[in-house]
């Protein structure tokens, strides 16, 4: 399913805005089409024009998703949801397209609960939690004044207040999470396999083989290549042509 936008406001000027809109449209024909690498194509063009928009990346990912271009359709729906994170279906279909990701690296054992956590935590945004920390805050305003002009419901201005601290602290933590993640570089695999060398060019030992689709963290780039790190912690360098920064 594609997402129709008529006016494209990202764009630098009034003609780049034309521009964009008309590449838009062509690529949204050209998807209903069945010509989805030639929808991709159109999408990335109307891209390059300057345009930051959830529902080009989105429109973008399906292209890319039903072109078989795993790495790219992933970073098109990261792009879309960090632009939009509340989008219920850029959220399902990176979901569908992270579950062909071959390499798997998670440390951590998923269970229900933390899935449904991490559900959560990837539909609130960066400014939702700061107005959920800010009206704990407000909320604790409230109860100390209610405490001061009516001493006998001291008991309840202590459960309100340890409830209001409890939320409060977890949005302001949350909050630093998304921020944290929000200045971490990160890119996807586009290569079909790649490898991973100990240093900055091919003469390296290799140290891993990752595929399409995973993400990965850059740590910094040399001489054509970037130091990547994996979910594990474990590092190495890979050419720059082979990711794709989300």
């Amino acid at each position: 399913m594609i997402t129709w936008l008529f006016v494209l406001v990202a764009a630098s000027s009034a003609t780049a805005a034309q521009d964009a809109t008309r590449l838009f449209n062509e690529a949204n024909a050209l998807y209903r089409e069945g010509d989805y690498a030639g929808a991709v194509e159109k999408y990335r063009q109307c891209e390059a024009t300057g345009v930051l928009n959830a529902s080009l990346f989105y429109n973008l990912g399906n292209a890319a998703y039903k072109s078989n271009q795993l790495g790219l359709a992933i970073v098109a729906f990261e792009r879309s949801l960090r632009l939009r994170p509340g989008d219920v279906d850029a959220r399902a279909n990176l979901a569908l397209a992270n579950a062909r990701i071959v390499d798997r690296f998670d440390p951590k054992m998923e269970n229900v609960l933390t899935r449904a956590a991490g559900v959560v935590y990837g539909a609130l945004g960066a400014g939702s939690l700061a107005v959920a920390a800010s009206l704990c805050l407000f909320g604790l305003s409230l109860l100390g004044g209610l405490w001061l002009l009516q001493p006998e419901r001291k008991a309840v201005c202590l459960a309100g207040g340890l409830l209001f601290l409890v939320m409060g602290g977890g949005s302001l933590g949350l909050f630093a999470m998304k921020m944290e993640e929000h200045h971490r570089e990160e890119a996807v695999i586009v290569s079909q396999a790649i490898d991973g060398r100990s240093g900055p060019g091919n003469e390296f030992l290799k140290v891993f083989t990752l595929h399409e689709g995973t993400k990965v963290t850059i740590d910094r780039f040399e001489s054509g290549w970037f130091q990547i790190r994996l979910v594990n912690g474990i590092a190495g360098w890979l050419p720059r042509d082979a990711v794709l920064r989300i």
